[in-house]
C-alpha cells in the first residue's frame, strides 16, 4: 500500500509540474504579446505625436516667419506688400493658435501705428526709430546743405472769412494733400503744416541729388497743378487759390530738435529764415515762386529751368544783399515733360523777351545808369503793363532820377541799387 500511495503521489506531481510549466508558458507567451502590444502603441503614439508635433511647428514656423518677414518689411516702411496673408490679418484672420493670434494682433497693432505715425513725421526719422537708431532717439543735429520750401495762399485770411468751416477744411485738405504729393514725387519731405503754409526740405534727412533743381521743379509743378485743383474747385462753388513759394539752399542744423521731453525733426538757421522772407517778397514784386542766387546757382543747365534776376535785396536782420530770382518756367518740352509739367510751364518768347528788357533795366540801375533804366522800364511797362516787378523798379529809377544830379563821386561810386526792406 505505502508504494502504491507513493506511486499516486509521483504521478500527481508530474501532472502538477506539467500544468505549472503549462501555465509558465502562457504566462511567457502573455508576457510576449503584452510587450509587443505596449510597444506597438508607443510606436504609434509615438509616431502620431511626432506627425502631430511637426505639423504643429510648421504652422506655427510658417505663421511667425510671415510675421518676421512683416517686421523686416516694416522697418523699411513698406507697406505696399501685396501678400494674401498680409491682406488677411488687416482683415481680421488670424491663427489658431492662441500665442500666435497674440502675437498677430500685437504686430498688426504696431504696423498701423506706425504707418498713422509717418504721416506726423518724415519717413527716414520713422525708420530710425523703428530700427533703434540711436542718433534717432534723443537730441541730435548735424550740418547739410538743404533746400528750403515755404509756401502758403495768397490772401488766405480773406478766403477763410468767406467760407464755413467745412468748405474750408474741404479747400485746405484738397490744396495740402496737391501740394505734399508734388513735394514727395520730387524727393522733397513736408516736415511742417503750417495753417495753409507748407515748410519742406529737399537734401534731409536723406540724401538727395541735385536737390536745388528738384525744389524749382516742385515749385513749378505746385503752379501747374493748382490750375486743376482750382477747376474741381471752382466746379464745388469754392474760390480759386494762387500760392506764393519761396526757395533757398544753404547749410542748416539739421535733425532732432527742442527739449529732453518734447522733440521734432527740422532745421535750424539763417537759411530757413530767408527762405520764409523770399516767400514774402512773392506778393511785393507780384510773382508765384522766387529763390535766392545761391539756389539758382545749383540748379542744374540740363534741367531748363528759366529764371528772372529779379533785384538784390538786403532783408531785415541781414547785412549783405541777397540776388533774388523769379521761377519763371521750362525752357523746352522735355524739359516740362521730365518734370511732370505740361504746357502751361513753357516759357514762350514773349516772356523770354521781357526777361531780357526787365534784367538789362535792373543792370543799369545797379550802375546808377538811371536815364537808361528808366526808358527800358518804360519799353517794359508798355508791353506789359501788370508786370509788378517792372513797376517797382520804375518806380525806384524815377525816384532816383532827380537825384542823380546831386550825387557826389563818392556815392555814386559806392553805389550798389540793393533794396533795403526794413520790414519783414
Amino acid at each position: 500500500p505505502a508504494d502504491a500511495w507513493t506511486e499516486g503521489a509521483r504521478e500527481m506531481m508530474a501532472k502538477a509540474n506539467e500544468e505549472i510549466k503549462e501555465a509558465e508558458k502562457s504566462l511567457e507567451e502573455f508576457g510576449t504579446n503584452h510587450l509587443l502590444l505596449t510597444i506597438g502603441t508607443s510606436v504609434v503614439l509615438g509616431v502620431f505625436v511626432i506627425i502631430v508635433g511637426i505639423l504643429l511647428g510648421k504652422l506655427v514656423s510658417h505663421d511667425l516667419s510671415q510675421l518676421s518677414k512683416f517686421v523686416s518689411q516694416l522697418g523699411q516702411l513698406d507697406f505696399s506688400t501685396e501678400s494674401k496673408i498680409w491682406g488677411q490679418l488687416m482683415m481680421g484672420k488670424r491663427s489658431r493658435i492662441v500665442d500666435v493670434k497674440k502675437l498677430q494682433t500685437a504686430f498688426v497693432r504696431f504696423a498701423c501705428s506706425i504707418q498713422i505715425f509717418a504721416r506726423f513725421v518724415p519717413e527716414r526719422v520713422v525708420q530710425d526709430i523703428v530700427n533703434c537708431n540711436e542718433k534717432a532717439l534723443r537730441l541730435h543735429v548735424a550740418r547739410r546743405e538743404v533746400t528750403i520750401m515755404f509756401s502758403d495762399v495768397r490772401d488766405f485770411t480773406s478766403i477763410a472769412e468767406s467760407l464755413s468751416q467745412r468748405d474750408l477744411l474741404v479747400v485746405l485738405t484738397k490744396y495740402l494733400n496737391l501740394i505734399t504729393t508734388i513735394v514727395e514725387s520730387f524727393g522733397g519731405v513736408v516736415t511742417e503744416i503750417l495753417g495753409d503754409g507748407v515748410l519742406a526740405f529737399w537734401n534731409t534727412p536723406d540724401d538727395i541729388e541735385h536737390h536745388a533743381t528738384k525744389g524749382c521743379q516742385a515749385a513749378l509743378a505746385q503752379q501747374e497743378a493748382l490750375e486743376s485743383l482750382n477747376r474741381d474747385l471752382s466746379l464745388m462753388g469754392l474760390p480759386q487759390l494762387a500760392i506764393r513759394i519761396g526757395l533757398h539752399t544753404g547749410v542748416v542744423l539739421s535733425g532732432n530738435l527742442g527739449s529732453q521731453k518734447k522733440m521734432k525733426f527740422g532745421c535750424m538757421g539763417d537759411p530757413v529764415n530767408l527762405a520764409s522772407r523770399l516767400e514774402g517778397l512773392c506778393k511785393f514784386y507780384g510773382v508765384g515762386v522766387i529763390c535766392s542766387g545761391t539756389t539758382q546757382d545749383a540748379v542744374l543747365s540740363t534741367a531748363g529751368v528759366v529764371f528772372r534776376k529779379l533785384d538784390y535785396v538786403r532783408v531785415k536782420g541781414r547785412s549783405s544783399a541777397t540776388r533774388i530770382y523769379e521761377v519763371v518756367g521750362f525752357a523746352s518740352p522735355e524739359n516740362s515733360a521730365e518734370a511732370s509739367c505740361g504746357e502751361t510751364s513753357l516759357v514762350t518768347p514773349c516772356q523770354l523777351e521781357k526777361i531780357r528788357i526787365y534784367e538789362d533795366a535792373l543792370s543799369c540801375w545797379q550802375q546808377a545808369e538811371f536815364e537808361e533804366a528808366r526808358q527800358k522800364t518804360s519799353v517794359l511797362l508798355s508791353d506789359w503793363p501788370e508786370d509788378v516787378a517792372a513797376l517797382n523798379l520804375d518806380d525806384r529809377v524815377s525816384s532816383y532820377l532827380s537825384r542823380r544830379q546831386t550825387m557826389t563821386e563818392e556815392e555814386l561810386t559806392s553805389w550798389t541799387g540793393d533794396w533795403i526792406l526794413h520790414e519783414k
